[in-house]
């Protein structure tokens, strides 16, 4: 038995691993938790570790959350729970138990260059839970397509991951062709939409270098996720949108004269200045409907 030959402190790794195959995870787990000798305790958490059954996470689970261990003990069984995970799948749902014990960040980053790439929202998941991580993380990002870093910066559950994929998208302005059209794509308006795609988080625009095309064909979907909120009396995300339309860098490069202005009549009549006889803009904000009393009531309809 495993416990008599951890126990007695007469046993070899050797003698260990044979133990492990016939199946003694329970004797494994009582050494890992009790044994007098932290060796002992050791080589009992990696044969967990290296044990291909269920039975062995629910194991190193219950070493590392025993308080009565020493710490140094219960960091090890949450480097072996690292170590068996298969996927940044496996990792995101980890991270967040691993904040008490740091000096697991190393495991985790070697680890995740192990595993095959996960998704841009996975990634974004992991680095936000695990703050020690996004060094090693961030690179397997932005190697994803833009589109998709901008879809999880738009749409991600978790505001700081939206934050974090906003910088990073900042910072791969320069060595990337064509990113400020690729992200100006993910604001499109959607008329079938019955809600904002950034419901329940932050509503972010990284400060690119956009030039005039790409600035207007985001200022006028903004624009009209503008006008659909003024609609759907959806004031809080009609106000995120706006503290965006106020970049100067935006508004300025689109070719809109003056400050944005926060009413949506006076805002369309702003943008009709930019898109008044130019068919390639979006005609649902056309000047046509701006001038008109009852502006709001019509324009959603106009083609």
């Amino acid at each position: 038995m495993v416990s008599s030959l951890v126990l007695s402190c007469e046993y070899t790794p050797l003698a260990l691993g044979s133990q492990v195959a016939a199946g003694e995870l329970t004797q494994l787990r009582d050494t890992a938790m009790f044994h007098r000798d932290t060796v002992a305790r050791g080589e009992a958490i990696a044969a967990l570790a290296g044990h291909p059954s269920p039975v062995a996470d629910r194991a190193l689970a219950d070493i590392q959350s025993l308080g009565s261990a020493p710490e140094l003990v219960r960091t090890w069984a949450a480097a072996g729970r690292i170590q068996r995970a298969t996927s940044l799948e496996d990792l995101a749902v980890l991270a967040p138990q691993m904040t008490s014990f740091p000096a697991v960040a190393r495991p985790m980053r070697l680890k995740v260059a192990q595993l095959p790439g996960g998704s841009a929202s996975d990634l974004l998941t992991l680095a936000t839970q695990v703050p020690a991580l996004q060094s090693a993380l961030s690179p397997l990002i932005t190697a994803r397509n833009p589109a998709e870093i901008a879809h999880a910066m738009l749409t991600h559950e978790n505001t700081e991951a939206r934050r974090l994929a906003a910088g990073l998208i900042g910072g791969m302005a320069q060595g990337t062709p064509g990113l400020p059209s690729q992200v100006a794509a993910v604001y499109a308006f959607v008329p079938s939409a019955r809600a904002v795609p950034w419901r329940g988080g932050a509503l972010y625009v990284p400060g690119l270098a956009w030039n005039r095309d790409e600035a207007r064909t985001i200022m006028g979907s903004l624009i009209e996720w503008h006008l659909f909120c003024d609609l759907g009396r959806q004031v809080q995300e009609q106000q995120q949108i706006y503290n965006n339309l106020r970049s100067v860098g935006l508004w300025r490069q689109a070719g809109i004269r003056n400050f944005p202005n926060n009413d949506t009549v006076s805002l369309l009549q702003q943008w009709g200045q930019v898109v008044a006889g130019n068919t390639a803009l979006p005609r649902r904000v056309h000047p046509g409907a701006a001038g008109r009393p009852n502006a709001l009531a019509r324009a959603p309809t106009i083609p």
